[in-house]
């Protein structure tokens, strides 16, 4: 596959796809997954805008990108409608089946992130260890539920983050000795991040 980027931008960063080809010399992304038994899915973990990633399943393309559009949402109906409806949009023209994705190692489970009042940070929130504000459990129950429930009953395909079929909450409060992941070790202490 060749992608094109500007000078400079790490690989790890969306980059605008060129012209990609198959063995066969037609356009493919899946190709050589094409060809392994049992057959194999791809899926797209990335965080870039909608219109940027909905060409990434095009015909001959990755079979499924995550909507993290979704995820990025906040806990209000129009906001919630809005999301779904481009995303549904975007993905109609593509052929390729949506995906909804609540939760994800690189944020704050959505159980308890979904409560936050606006203008609280996930990163602010954290180091506090869940103390401003702390979130009454049974309201992160009955939010994650309903959060669930919506993203279950919407058309295509559902990712759950390990736990997230239990309503988990972040855990917040770890002690720092216990603490691992490298964007903490990384902005010196400045993100608690992932561990949680």
């Amino acid at each position: 596959m060749t992608t094109h980027a500007a000078p400079g931008t790490p690989p790890r960063f969306a980059r605008d796809r060129g012209p990609a080809t198959g063995a066969d010399g037609t356009r493919s992304s899946v190709g050589p997954f094409a060809e392994v038994t049992p057959p194999r899915a791809t899926v797209a973990e990335s965080w870039a805008a909608l219109g940027r990633r909905a060409p990434y399943t095009r015909p001959g393309e990755l079979h499924q990108a995550f909507n993290f559009d979704f995820l990025q949402t906040g806990w209000n109906p129009a906001g919630l409608r809005a999301t779904i409806d481009r995303s549904l949009a975007a993905l109609r023209a593509t052929g390729a089946a949506p995906t909804w994705v609540l939760s994800h190692h690189d944020v704050v489970r959505h159980a308890s992130r979904l409560l936050l009042p606006p203008g609280t940070t996930p990163d602010a929130w954290l180091l506090s260890a869940g103390t401003a504000p702390p979130l009454e459990l049974d309201a992160v129950r009955r939010r994650a539920r309903s959060a669930a429930l919506l993203m279950l009953a919407l058309p295509g395909a559902v990712y759950l983050h390990q736990g997230e079929e239990l309503g988990l909450p972040e855990v917040a409060d770890l002690p720092v000795g216990v603490l691992q992941d490298p964007v903490r070790h990384r902005s010196a202490g400045a993100r608690k991040d992932r561990d949680g």
